[in-house]
């Protein structure tokens, strides 16, 4: 059945870098369990629910699965590990994926600990070009945000009626999970940390030498300041990249029935990217591999020359 529908399972993981423990939900589409892909290393997706919600809305509430389903029985060569981590750590928080200075450190554990962990358990490409990012609303913030700043760990990015640059954040007090929430904005003080974390400024000031990893735009059209905010993004990042689509929604504005309907669009645009990804990935582990058996059998066949003895002069009595 597996090998028909794929798996969704529920794990837990503790972040080595943010010491953040939180759920993370992790589907494995059927291909994962066929025999031709018994070899191959999978690219995954990390999807990033909005606020208030969790990572169980991409199932529930969005229709992942059906609908990446759907795609893959067109082009089963496109499937990916679908990775949705818990970004918040409670429905009464909205960390928006910060490294809160001297506090939680969302980010990190959103962007290294969960790709580092899924990693270890399942057969997917380590983090990299190989991995994307996706999101709505707050979520869509994560998205682009995490994109930028980690261009080395992600090869795509999809941004669902999201924003650019960070809210008063809903933290939990005394920066421990489980704590009352209270509004703060983390960056308070901290004008440069704050502009990092802006897409929309950093996008016009990172070094020309920096990787911008492919993005996809969408958003509801009742919703003006959405599409307003989709917009002069996508205007400032084809400074830097040749196409950026965007994807207006006629149907509605900041709700789940727009994310919906722009999740089919986005998952297709970025699933072949992420497969042409990881199987160059896997060529390039595959040569690197037939390099060093090639190397030992050489080595092992090499044959050492004895030293020549020459017989000692016999001495005339």
């Amino acid at each position: 059945e597996d090998a028909q529908v794929g798996y969704l399972f529920q794990t837990s993981v503790t972040g080595a870098r943010s010491h953040l423990t939180r759920d993370v939900y992790v589907y494995l589409p059927p291909q994962y369990f066929q025999k031709r892909y018994a070899h191959y290393r999978f690219p995954a997706i990390e999807l990033l629910h909005g606020s208030p919600g969790g990572p169980r809305a991409w199932v529930d509430v969005m229709s992942v699965i059906p609908t990446f389903l759907a795609q893959l029985a067109v082009r089963p060569e496109d499937s990916a590990v679908l990775v949705m981590p818990d970004t918040d750590g409670g429905l009464q928080y909205e960390l928006q994926c910060l490294n809160n200075p001297g506090g939680i450190q969302d980010m990190t554990f959103v962007d290294r600990d969960v790709p580092e962990a899924i990693a270890r358990i399942a057969r997917v490409q380590p983090p990299g070009r190989a991995w994307g990012v996706a999101g709505y609303s707050e979520g869509g913030y994560c998205a682009a945000n995490i994109a930028l700043q980690d261009p080395a760990g992600y090869g795509a990015a999809g941004v669902m009626s999201g924003y650019f640059s960070p809210i008063p954040s809903q933290v939990p007090a005394g920066n421990k999970p489980g704590g009352k929430p209270r509004v703060v904005s983390v960056f308070a003080g901290r004008p440069a940390l704050a502009e990092l974390n802006s897409p929309r400024w950093y996008i016009t000031h990172a070094p020309v030498s920096a990787e911008i990893p492919a993005f996809w735009l969408a958003a509801g059209a009742k919703d003006r300041q959405d599409v307003a905010a989709a917009m002069n993004f996508r205007q400032l990042l084809l400074t830097r990249v040749a196409n950026v689509p965007l994807d207006i929604v006629a149907s509605g504005g900041h709700q789940g029935s727009v994310w919906r309907a722009a999740l089919d669009p986005m998952l297709k645009w970025m699933t072949p990217q992420l497969a042409q990804q990881a199987a160059e990935a896997d060529a390039a582990a595959a040569r690197a591999a037939a390099r060093k058996a090639a190397e030992a059998r050489k080595k092992a066949h090499a044959v050492t020359p004895k030293p020549v003895r020459t017989p000692a002069a016999t001495r005339k009595p």
